[in-house]
């Protein structure tokens, strides 16, 4: 069991530790994404009936991003992700649009950043909103030109929605969502997870 904890860091220990910065010129993006989240939301309870219920949501899938690096610690790009979860017992879509900048410093050997995206967001069951997601990571370099990337962050989200209301129908004698004909800004926050190279 030791053994799955112990391989990947000495894989990643086995990388490069020159502290190489980014080169001025393009810069491309690609990461695997992962964004756990606990959204309240209209589930579809075991009567048939839905509920206003939360659960936990995992969002798994690529982004990418392309731009210009400034000078060895700025860069500015843009990109999009594309993020598969379940929902409502079906398989869902979360697609980011996003602009981001970045920072990469040199601590002697050890090479931090600081990430920043900000833009909007679709979704095939919450429609579109607003999207912005910061993290920290850390860059193992390969040489100046491709490095392994590996971030940690929080990712905050704010959408509009119908506004539904609880009614009970005394001829059938259950309980049902109705609209009410109001809307009303739905946020979330929730832990984002990426690893990835950059080229």
């Amino acid at each position: 069991m030791k053994r799955i904890y112990i391989l990947p860091v000495l894989a990643l220990l086995s990388l490069p530790m020159n502290a190489e910065q980014p080169e001025k010129g393009y810069r491309g993006f690609i990461e695997w994404s992962n964004d756990l989240r606990r959204p309240y939301g209209y589930q579809l309870s075991g009567t048939g009936q839905f509920d206003l219920q939360r659960s936990t949501q995992v969002h798994s899938g690529l982004s990418t991003s392309h731009g210009y690096q400034f000078n060895n610690q700025f860069f500015l790009g843009a990109g999009v992700s594309a993020e598969l979860y379940r929902s409502n017992r079906t398989n869902n879509w979360f697609v980011p649009i996003f602009i981001q900048a970045r920072t990469d410093q040199k601590w002697g050997i050890f090479t931090p950043f600081g990430d920043l995206r900000i833009g909007g967001y679709y979704s095939d069951s919450e429609h579109k909103g607003f999207y912005l997601s910061p993290s920290i990571g850390y860059r193992f370099n390969w040489g100046r030109k491709v490095g392994l990337n590996v971030g940690i962050g929080w990712t905050f989200t704010a959408s509009r929605h119908d506004e539904y209301e609880e009614v009970f129908d005394s001829d059938n004698g259950y309980t049902t969502w109705e609209p009410t004909g109001r809307r009303f800004t739905l946020t979330q926050n929730y832990f984002s997870f990426r690893i990835g190279l950059d080229f």
